[in-house]
């Protein structure tokens, strides 16, 4: 077949003439198929991109799933452990409170330091801090179930001293103790009055005649002597019900009777000089189990490290007894 030449019509001859395709004409020819070409791409891409998923984008669309469940399951994991913690927090409180009569120490200004958080989150890959975070949650979470399982063994421990670790001699049983009203404790000692070395089997807490004798512990008064015994004066003894007694002799006034239950603090008499004394003071002993214990010892729940030293110092480089 031949071929079809195409035809204008010229105005200035005219008539039709033949038309021909001119360099420039070609080139604008190219120049617009090219562009309606990029135009159609673009197009298509957009199209296809938004409709079909390519290996790549199915991949990250995974690890945003996987990423996901693992937030989840963290989220989970954070709620147990502040529920653990929580849990802890006042059975600490239960401890301090019950065996030391005080707040637990605040750790507070140390979580703050705590090593291993201070990245940079900006600069490290999202599925890293998953797994870091993931990894730091799960030993938290066994660190505090430990400390748990601790404290429980400690509680479980503590039954068999009696109703409550309350009745467990913990004050110094007399009111408004310094550590310079502390004397002679468990041991040989001088007698004040015969010059001789003896068995000294208390602690001697020099106070004003009468300052205020307190229970350090809950228990039940027994063995009262009002007279009968030259030496100790007026005594009694309280029986804590747990293998612990503790005994009060040189003791001025008594406001207790046998039989009566006393609470921990409470005031059970006065300080004085009855019996053989060179001074008001109370003679105070801790027998647990039939021993004479020092009672220096016992007082944990008033002092401070460094006043226990005090105390301690004092009470084993006297050599002389007041009784």
């Amino acid at each position: 077949m031949a071929k079809k030449n195409k035809y204008r019509f010229s105005k200035e001859q005219l008539k039709f003439v033949e038309d021909k395709l001119t360099t420039r004409g070609l080139i604008w020819l190219i120049t617009k198929y090219l562009i309606a070409s990029i135009l159609l791409t673009i197009l298509y891409y957009f199209v296809f991109s938004s409709i079909i998923y390519t290996g790549k984008d199915r991949r990250i669309m995974r690890q945003n799933r996987a990423m996901q469940q693992e937030y989840r399951q963290m989220q989970k994991q954070l709620v147990v452990l502040n529920g653990t913690v929580a849990s802890l927090q006042e059975k600490d409180r239960d401890v301090y409170h019950t065996i030391f009569n005080a707040d637990p120490p605040d750790y507070s200004p140390l979580a703050k330091r705590v090593e291993g958080y201070n990245y940079d989150l900006d600069t490290v890959k999202n599925k890293r801090i998953v797994k870091m975070m993931t990894s730091r949650l799960d030993t938290a979470l066994i660190s505090a179930q430990e400390v748990k399982a601790s404290i429980d063994s400690i509680k479980k421990a503590f039954k068999f001293l009696g109703a409550s670790v309350r009745n467990i001699p913990s004050i110094v049983p007399i009111n408004n103790f310094a550590v310079q009203q502390v004397g002679a404790s468990v041991g040989k000692k001088i007698n004040p009055f015969f010059k001789s070395i003896v068995a000294h089997n208390g602690l001697d807490l020099p106070a004003a005649t009468g300052t205020e004798i307190l229970a350090p512990a809950d228990g039940v008064v027994e063995k009262m002597g009002k007279g009968e015994d030259r030496s100790g004066g007026k005594t009694f003894s309280i029986n804590h019900q747990n293998g612990y007694r503790t005994r009060y002799a040189n003791v001025g006034i008594i406001y207790v009777r046998a039989g009566q239950s006393v609470k921990q603090g409470a005031v059970i008499g006065r300080v004085g000089m009855s019996g053989m004394s060179m001074a008001p003071h109370l003679h105070y002993e801790v027998i647990f189990n039939g021993r004479y214990m020092n009672p220096v010892h016992y007082f944990f729940g008033k002092l401070d490290a460094h006043a226990y030293m005090d105390v301690v110092s004092a009470a084993q480089n006297t050599g002389q007894s007041l009784d």
